[in-house]
């Protein structure tokens, strides 16, 4: 007869809900292939086995030793599962690499060894972890699992934050570009991993009642809840790129151009141009920030360009169209924007968005169209994204400034 429980039964309906929603990820994944769906599904999975253990325990099951050193799973396995799966969220075109395997040779160990030990008849498997207990296995087993979640997790918030940094200069528009649930998804681990440690520390002084380890797994059944939901509602509708390896090589390569480049001495004229022709290769060439005087050139036709095509009233804006608009690699535009401008490419591009909203209601267009409307003929497409930029740049909300017209 089963043991069931409010415990068992709260940690059971996560369990069966990871299931499915992990067989739904599955199926949507056979017509779309997209690697996060896979990552998310198998994450799901690995974090419901992990869980069964406990709920085997309230269930009775383990009577007998029937069950004992089972290999349910560990952070060893969902720990490098949830950092991929952020990765693959944050750039669209990550592929699964033969490198990848790399993060789950722990795993692997841990699977082979509780496999062969729980094999064996009980009378033997009890033998053989009497014996592993007189060395220490399971205070190895158990830092090793601290040591592996506290590295994934530091590579998570790490990956993440870079991200959120990266995407002002990469995108005109990036409230829904936030990932809002993402960070979330990263509390929820962040708070499973304190209590994680918080009941290793408090094992390692004294041994808790197995009751009371209900909390640890309660977390993880919090993660389920919540990723399970709403990682199968995200739709990935922008071709996001970032890659963090790429952003730290670009970086340090620009370090050490800046430091090896002579001057780029420009001819002065008034025509933007002339002045643009006398760059050296310029696609090929990294312009240091001490040297900004050859971003001059570059910097007027950038200006002119917003000036009279108005590319800021594309809502999808990116750096890399504009790039591709200025036929100028997007690390070049990136320099003359932060350097020569003196901003990030998402202010600059808002800007131009608040000025062409400012013209809009001076002409008095609000009084026959809405002033969200106007946001969005502008390029804005939220409105809270609208009120921020319009704040920032005017240093009074749309309302009150159009109480000033």
């Amino acid at each position: 007869m089963l043991n069931w429980d409010i415990r068992s039964i709260v940690l059971s309906i996560a369990a069966v809900q990871a299931i499915i929603i992990s067989a739904l990820l599955l199926i949507r994944n056979y017509k779309t292939a997209r690697l996060s769906d896979r990552l998310l599904a198998f994450f799901l999975l690995t974090i419901s086995a992990t869980m069964s253990e406990h709920i085997a325990g309230w269930l009775g099951l383990y009577e007998g030793q029937r069950l004992t050193f089972f290999p349910f799973g560990e952070t060893f396995l969902f720990a490098p599962l949830a950092y991929l799966y952020v990765k693959s969220i944050t750039n669209s075109s990550f592929t699964w690499c033969k490198k990848e395997w790399l993060h789950f040779i722990p795993a692997f160990i841990y699977f082979i060894t509780h496999l062969v030990i729980f094999a064996f008849p009980v009378k033997e498997k009890l033998d053989i972890l009497s014996q592993l207990g007189k060395y220490h296995w399971y205070e190895i087993q158990g830092y090793g699992n601290a040591i592996f979640f506290t590295v994934y997790l530091y590579k998570i918030i790490r990956h993440f934050r870079a991200y959120l940094n990266w995407l002002p200069n990469e995108y005109s528009n990036i409230a829904k570009l936030q990932l809002h649930w993402i960070r979330n998804f990263i509390l929820l681990l962040s708070l499973y991993y304190f209590v994680f440690i918080g009941f290793s520390i408090a094992s390692a002084v004294n041994w808790y009642n197995y009751n009371i380890g209900f909390w640890q797994y309660f977390v993880l059944a919090l993660i389920i809840y919540y990723t399970s939901v709403t990682g199968y509602a995200y739709v990935q509708k922008y071709n996001i790129a970032f890659d963090l390896q790429k952003v730290i090589a670009d970086s340090q390569l620009s370090v050490q151009n800046s430091m090896q480049l002579p001057v780029i001495e420009v001819e002065q004229t008034t025509d933007p141009a002339q002045r643009i022709t006398s760059l050296p290769s310029v696609e090929n060439t990294f312009i240091p920030p001490a040297k900004d005087r050859a971003l001059d050139p570059l910097k007027i036709v950038l200006l002119n360009h917003l000036q009279q095509n108005k590319p800021y009233l594309d809502a999808e804006l990116s750096l890399s169209q504009l790039a591709n608009q200025l036929e100028k690699p997007p690390y070049i535009i990136t320099q003359v924007i932060n350097i020569g401008v003196g901003k990030n490419f998402n202010d600059l591009i808002n800007g131009y968005r608040v000025d062409a909203v400012i013209e809009k209601l001076k002409k008095g267009e609000q009084k026959t169209q809405t002033l969200l409307g106007i946001a969005y003929d502008c390029g804005f497409n939220s409105k809270a994204t609208f009120n921020r930029a319009f704040k920032k740049v005017k240093n009074i909300s749309p309302k009150e400034f159009i109480e000033t017209l």
